[in-house]
């Protein structure tokens, strides 16, 4: 973990700088912040929700920041830091409470509409509504970027599908894969996983894939 929060400190400070610039961002701690999101993501019952995926999210947003303006940007960035900062495994939850949490966090410091908006960009990560019927570009590629991981070559998605199963370790293993397929099978009958056109053409095919050799898993699994 020291490394991976060597890589992402310089990222938190270049956002809050920005946010600072030309955000309207004042007063707050940015290090103690950072220090807070750090403790959260390194919890040992975390085995997807964690740094890492914070850093790929991260990545993959800089493949599109192109294509968003400077307010979608933040709209993006900022709740990437957040969307799993409280993670229960299970819980129906735990996007609301991360929700909150990003928004006591900016509360007084930014202005209060953007306040807001990072707090529901956190509550549909949750991805109970699909990308293609949520309102806008930013929230659309925010969702995209959270299920990257899904069209990632093999070996990746198979770590990312064993650290889902380490955070449910002490769930039933049968009462987890029925679960689980569950999951699995409502993103794969989708009419696309991805809403934007970048990351249809990057992962979905790949995504679609990666589903079904994870169902044949978990349907075979004793």
């Amino acid at each position: 973990e020291p490394t991976m929060i060597a890589r992402l400190q310089p990222r938190w400070n270049d956002l809050w700088e920005r946010l600072q610039r030309v955000g309207g961002l004042h007063r707050g701690d940015r290090d103690a912040i950072f220090q807070q999101l750090v403790w959260l993501y390194t919890d040992p019952a975390r085995g997807h929700h964690t740094l890492a995926h914070v850093l790929h999210c991260l990545k993959e947003l800089g493949e599109v920041c192109g294509q968003l303006d400077l307010a979608q940007q933040f709209l993006v960035e900022v709740p990437i830091w957040f969307h799993d900062a409280v993670y229960i495994p299970g819980h129906r939850y735990s996007e609301e409470y991360s929700a909150v949490f990003i928004e006591q966090t900016f509360d007084e410091l930014l202005d209060p509409d953007m306040v807001l908006a990072f707090g529901n960009m956190v509550r549909v990560s949750d991805h109970r509504v699909p990308g293609c019927d949520v309102p806008n570009e930013a929230m659309q590629t925010f969702l995209d970027i959270d299920l990257a991981i899904l069209g990632r070559p093999e070996a990746e998605f198979d770590a990312y599908e064993e650290g889902i199963a380490h955070e449910y370790r002490r769930v039933d293993p049968l009462t987890f894969r029925q679960r689980r397929a569950q999951i699995l099978l409502a993103l794969h009958t989708r009419p696309t996983i991805y809403a934007t056109p970048h990351f249809r053409r990057k992962y979905e095919d790949a995504a679609h894939r990666n589903l079904e050799r994870a169902l044949g898993k978990l349907a075979t699994a004793q």
